[in-house]
């Protein structure tokens, strides 16, 4: 039995993108909703929050100080959490319904960062990679809300979820180069409540997926098949990432979104962020190197 821990009760309708900082050993992480910027140093349990200035989806620390940030319409820097938004164009190619949800960097410090339809309905959502130039590349396409980049430890598979799909891929990665290939199923979901969300993966290269909806943590091992699955004290987990002295903690993400007075009551911990003690090791997510 894994020890689940309520460590910061904020709330959030919509938390999400937590990152691990290994040189300040703090969490960062997003509400979507509000928008805000969160960091929480598990040492002296302090929690700072920002205001955000515009709708957000993602975002990821970058290795000369400071942001890279997925805002919903824009891809935009920010030297400290209160400094002004310095914006980049945005891509040319970008659907008029399409917002920017989900992102991460690769190993070499590339953002991967996925859209969605606005509306929540049509597959217009693409898969961009932005170089340590800015400059957009659109790797894939016809997805209709995208979430969960990830990748395996030795970099040669690459994760990617259609959370509306109910489905989790896979593609064959190619670091060097920057590139994805051979698309494929790695898991679906059943007919059981929830789909995927946010996804990490551990040293062992076993995949861990939000199930928002459901409740629960999944446990995939790479060939797909759920090694294990954690029941969450909420019912909508978000996102998840390693982190902590030993990166054997599991923070998790959850959100209020759409709760009814009667169902918080029922789960007095749902916007918080989770703590979970694992015994496995994770890794750190990379920084965007531009």
């Amino acid at each position: 039995m894994f020890e689940i821990e309520p460590i910061v009760d904020c709330k959030n309708e919509l938390g999400e993108c937590p990152i691990w900082c290994g040189k300040e050993n703090v969490l960062w992480w997003i509400d979507i909703s509000k928008p805000s910027l969160f960091r929480f140093n598990p040492q002296t349990k302090k929690t700072n929050e920002w205001s955000l200035p515009k709708a957000i989806g993602s975002f990821a620390l970058r290795k000369s100080g400071g942001f890279l940030i997925g805002f919903r319409k824009g891809i935009a820097t920010m030297q400290s959490p209160d400094s002004p938004v310095e914006w980049m164009d945005p891509p040319s190619d970008l659907h008029p319904n399409g917002r920017f949800n989900d992102g991460k960097c690769d190993a070499l410090g590339r953002f991967w960062v996925g859209t969605m339809d606005k509306n929540v309905t049509e597959p217009i959502g693409a898969l961009y990679r932005f170089d340590l130039q800015l400059k957009p590349t659109k790797m894939d396409k016809g997805f209709t809300i995208s979430n969960g980049i990830s990748w395996s430890p030795d970099n040669k598979t690459m994760y990617f979820a259609d959370s509306p799909a109910r489905i989790i891929y896979a593609y064959d990665f190619d670091l060097a180069q920057g590139n994805i290939a051979n698309r494929r199923v790695f898991a679906s979901f059943d007919e059981t409540p929830g789909r995927p969300d946010g996804c990490t993966v551990d040293s062992e290269g076993f995949i861990w997926s939000a199930r928002v909806r459901g409740g629960r943590i999944d446990r995939y091992d790479p060939a797909g098949k759920i090694e294990r699955s954690i029941v969450m004290p909420v019912s909508r987990p978000t996102s998840l990432v390693f982190g902590g002295p030993s990166m054997e903690t599991l923070f998790v993400t959850t959100s209020t979104l759409t709760l009814t007075p009667e169902d918080l009551a029922k789960q007095p911990y749902a916007g918080a962020i989770f703590a979970i003690e694992t015994g496995i090791k994770g890794h750190l997510e990379h920084a965007f190197a531009g």
